[in-house]
């Protein structure tokens, strides 16, 4: 019995291993709320270590927190219907051979391959870095924005793409199109399932 008993337990811890290990990306272990910021926001939803990947990014991205209000489950940060979401990202310019004076935020929701633009966010990326624009390389940066969460009747899960692109001049303008040729100064590919207040 106790041969059986240890066994059974070796198999429960192993399949804890496993999971938390399926759980990683990026370094990040999304169960893990003691690297949460004491920043929240109305809800009293805290600013977490995110999930992503970089898609692309001209910048050395560095960190990536977002507001989720309860423990990743799945690889995928779980988010409200209709609620605004806070993502925040610190780095460093690289590749750039001018400085940075206009930004434009694009954010783009992909379903089953398509991505839809999410237009109800800040147009100007600039506004959101805190040391504001231009930016040199080498310059650290602190970005923070707001993104949000389509009121949906049905439980989704979606591949949010965040881009700080490169313009010319300040823009107020969508960018709907997900293919273009201004420089992708950050990109991040942020794996989500859109929930409803009931699953909390």
């Amino acid at each position: 019995m106790a041969g059986t008993s240890f066994f059974i337990q070796f198999l429960i811890s192993l399949q804890i291993l496993i999971y938390v290990h399926s759980q990683k990306l990026n370094g990040i272990a999304p169960g893990d709320f003691r690297s949460c910021s004491k920043e929240t926001n109305k809800e009293g939803i805290p600013l977490c270590k995110g999930i992503w990947e970089d898609c692309g990014s001209l910048f050395e991205i560095t960190d990536v927190q977002i507001q989720t209000f309860r423990r990743p489950r799945h690889n995928k940060i779980p988010l409200f219907h209709g609620s605004r979401t806070r993502i925040c990202i610190t780095g460093i310019a690289r590749n750039i051979n001018t400085p940075v004076e206009a930004i434009q935020n694009s954010a783009h929701g992909e379903i089953l391959t398509v991505k839809n633009e999410f237009c109800d966010i800040p147009k100007d990326g600039c506004g959101g870095m805190k040391n504001g624009c231009p930016i040199q390389s080498g310059d650290e940066f602190n970005y923070c924005s707001v993104l949000h969460v389509p009121d949906i009747t049905v439980q989704l899960d979606v591949d949010v793409f965040w881009r700080l692109l490169q313009v010319p001049s300040v823009t107020k303008t969508c960018q709907k199109s997900f293919d273009t040729n201004k420089p992708p100064l950050i990109c991040l590919k942020i794996p989500t399932s859109i929930k409803t207040r009931k699953f909390l």
